[in-house]
This record gives C-alpha cells, sequence and structure tokens, in this order.
C-alpha cells in the first residue's frame, strides 16, 4: 500500500514540473477552481500604485500633476511680487488644503481614488511649500542642514499618514522622502570633508540605497503586492548594479575589485530574480552585463584584438546573454 505522504509529494513534483496543474487535480473531483484574475486587475481596496494603471488613474495622476505645474509657474512668474505671506500659503498652504482633502475623501471607497490625486498634489507641493517658508525666514533652504530638517518632517508625516491610511501613494512618498532624507543627512554629516570623494561617496550611498530598496521590494512581494515589489525590484537593481558599475571606473583608472565583482553580482541578480520569481532583476542585470562586456572589450581588447573583431566578439556575448536571459525567464519565471 503506498504511503500517502510519497503520493502527495509526488503530486507536488509533478505540478512543479508542470505535468499537470493544481485545476487538474481540483477538477478531478469536482473541486471548483477559481476565477482567474485579469493579469494587473486591482485587488480589493488597492490604489494607484498597487496595480497596472488603468485610464482613469492615468487622468487623476496627470490632472494632479498639471495642478502642481500650475501653482509652480504661479509662483515663477509673480515671485518678486507676492509678499512672504502670499507665497506660504500658496504652496505650503495647497499642500496642506490638498492633504485634508484626500484624507477626507479617503473615507468613501467611490472617491478614494480621487482622495489619492489630491495625496499626490500634497506630497509633490508640500516641499516646494517648505523651502518657501524657509526662504520667508531668510534660513538657506538649498543647504544640507535645511535639506535634512525638511526630509525629516515630511519622512515623520508620511510614515504616519501611511499607518493610518494604508495607502501605496503614500507609501512611494515615504520612501521618497527617507531617500531624500538619507542622502541629505549623510552629506550634512561629512560636510566638506576632503576625505570623502564627492562622486565616489554618492555611488556608494547609491550602492546601498538600491539594497534598501531590494529588501523593501522582498517585504512588499511577502504582502501579495507584487506590482509595487516589482518596481522596487527594478529600482533597487538599477540602483545597486549601476553604482557597482559605476565603481569600476575606467582605464586607466579603473577599480580592479569592482571590475572583477561586478560580473559575480549579475549573476547574483540573475539567481534572485529566480529565487523571487520576478523578472526585473534578470532583465536589468543581462542588460548591465552586457553594458559591462562592452566596457571591458573597449577598455582591454581594444588594442590587442582591433575594433572590428572586438565589436564581433563583443555581439556574439551579447547575443548569448539575450538567449540565456529569455530562456531562465520563461523557464523560472513566466
Amino acid at each position: 500500500m503506498l504511503d500517502k505522504n510519497f503520493v502527495l509529494q509526488q503530486i507536488k513534483l509533478w505540478i512543479e514540473e508542470r505535468i499537470v496543474t493544481q485545476e487538474d487535480v481540483s477538477a478531478l473531483f469536482g473541486a471548483p477552481t477559481a476565477k482567474a484574475e485579469p493579469v494587473g486587475a486591482a485587488a480589493p481596496g488597492s490604489d494607484l500604485l498597487s496595480h497596472k494603471l488603468g485610464i482613469s488613474e492615468i487622468l487623476y495622476a496627470m490632472g494632479a500633476l498639471l495642478v502642481v505645474l500650475g501653482i509652480g509657474i504661479l509662483i515663477a512668474q509673480h515671485w518678486s511680487e507676492l509678499s512672504s505671506f502670499t507665497k506660504i500659503i500658496a504652496t505650503l498652504g495647497s499642500a496642506v488644503a490638498a492633504y485634508i482633502v484626500g484624507a477626507v475623501m479617503n473615507r468613501d471607497e467611490n472617491l478614494s481614488k480621487i482622495g489619492q490625486a489630491f495625496f499626490m498634489i500634497s506630497g509633490l507641493i508640500m516641499p516646494l511649500g517648505f523651502g518657501v517658508t524657509l526662504d520667508a525666514m531668510n534660513i538657506d533652504f538649498s543647504t544640507f542642514g535645511s535639506q535634512s530638517l525638511m526630509s525629516a518632517v515630511l519622512l515623520a508625516l508620511y510614515i504616519l499618514s501611511a499607518l493610518i491610511f494604508k495607502k501605496d501613494i503614500l507609501y512611494f512618498f515615504t520612501i521618497v522622502f527617507g531617500t531624500w532624507f538619507y542622502f541629505s543627512f549623510t552629506s550634512y554629516l561629512v560636510g566638506t570633508n576632503p576625505f570623502f570623494d564627492t562622486l565616489k561617496f554618492y555611488e556608494y550611498r547609491i550602492l546601498l540605497a538600491g539594497l534598501v530598496y531590494l529588501l523593501l521590494g522582498y517585504y512588499v512581494a511577502a504582502k501579495n503586492r507584487e506590482v509595487a515589489a516589482s518596481r522596487l525590484y527594478a529600482l533597487g537593481t538599477l540602483g545597486f548594479l549601476g553604482a557597482a558599475f559605476a565603481l569600476g571606473g575606467w582605464k586607466p583608472e579603473q577599480n580592479i575589485f569592482w571590475e572583477l565583482a561586478f560580473p559575480g553580482l549579475v549573476f547574483v541578480f540573475i539567481f534572485l530574480s529566480i529565487y523571487v520569481k520576478n523578472s526585473a532583476p534578470l532583465t536589468l542585470g543581462a542588460l548591465y552585463l552586457m553594458a559591462y562586456i562592452i566596457k571591458i572589450t573597449g577598455e582591454y581588447f581594444y588594442d590587442s584584438l582591433g575594433w572590428e573583431l572586438s565589436l564581433v566578439i563583443a555581439g556574439l556575448l551579447l547575443i548569448l546573454i539575450g538567449y540565456l536571459a529569455f530562456r531562465l525567464k520563461k523557464q523560472y519565471i513566466t
């Protein structure tokens, strides 16, 4: 007599190898199969950033951007004519008013998405409002100290707002203001210290920020927010591999450590893509690997092989990478 656990494990293996599907097993016993949701469909209670945008969401976002653009142009055209109080009311006051409207509309499910458009207006205008307020107080808002203060206040506000309203647009601004605070505060801490090379310092910070985005993507994916997770994976991969690529430098000032480490990092991201079942790290990793091959070919093989032969070898390698990326995506992800 067969052991039940053995049979279940065998069925599980067949499902993983796509010999049978879960729907086939359910249909065998007459169990109703779940109705498949269209790709990108919004889950109940989802919002503007948790699924692929429809026409209404796109119009809401475009409307919000036009409102922000209009306010910005109005302030810029009449900057010298407006009093400090009027400037603050037109910027910070507008941001606060938009935030309040968004909060009120969020209470009605039918108006929730319009409310998120107002949250978007508020999030875009609020930094301008704080900058104008500091300027009215004769404080230079362009310094790293002022930038750290503004971003810290906005970060605290939007963390609290995200916890209360639980909308992705608020989580989005939390990440934006958190990133702003991270870069401005670290710049404020080092000040004008000559030990920190400005460009390299930014590259290392972008590397760390990319890693944090990847961890956020993994956390969001665990909450079944696949579209938001995919965007975070894409941003994290773009930042991390982009910074690692830039840290490699260019001959004769190249950094050997990062040049040797970069292909290994790309393969780590390819395996990560398979592990998290998301194509963003795979696609971007393949593109970065192509850029790396072109860079290395130009750096080290241009003189020895000649430009024409170097192009041929680089082209064949790019074709190979494209094919392997396609096969990996088809077999392990999609």
